[in-house]
């Protein structure tokens, strides 16, 4: 066993030298936690829609603005642009769109079903304009995992109401 003589020696220096270094170690100092709070300026601000558009633009993504009275038409419009025909929706949203085969995930679409979808429609439970980030949860209007990253298009209602300035609104 002269190998294992050598192996062992090998460990007690490494540890030796683990021990040394932890024994040398000062007092770790406190870190200043100066965390930026939730800001004070109301979700769904013009301000923050502008900002928001602006980071969608940034990433490549596009923003139509509509009322609610004319989201039908923005959502038929943007279909009709991705030429897409087949779509899935989250169960939360009610939505009927002409020249469109519109399927509810609710029960869940198996897998070969969301494969052949050209698009989704889902809303959100939140956006951060400061990040152009949507947050899905998985509740009713977000849908769940799956029906979002399956499709190549995922077209997402964001309500004004929705948009907060920074991530830490939204953690609030």
């Amino acid at each position: 066993m002269v190998g294992g003589a050598a192996v062992s020696g090998s460990r007690e220096q490494i540890l030796a030298r683990a021990r040394a270094a932890v024994a040398a170690q000062r007092e770790v100092p406190e870190v200043a936690r100066k965390y930026r709070q939730a800001s004070s300026e109301a979700a769904g601000a013009p301000s923050l829609l502008d900002l928001f558009d602006q980071r969608l633009h940034h990433y490549g993504a596009r923003l139509r603005r509509t009322r609610a009275d004319g989201l039908t038409a923005v959502v038929q419009a943007a279909l009709r642009d991705n030429l897409t025909v087949r779509v899935g929706r989250a169960p939360s949203l009610d939505l009927s769109l002409d020249e469109t085969e519109l399927l509810v995930d609710d029960p869940p679409l198996e897998v070969g079903e969301l494969e052949l979808l050209d698009g989704v429609i889902t809303g959100c439970a939140l956006a951060i304009a400061e990040t152009g980030t949507i947050v899905l949860d998985g509740g009713a209007r977000s849908g769940r995992r799956a029906l979002s990253l399956v499709p190549d298009l995922h077209l997402c209602i964001v309500e004004a109401c929705d948009v907060l300035a920074s991530v830490p609104d939204a953690i609030a």
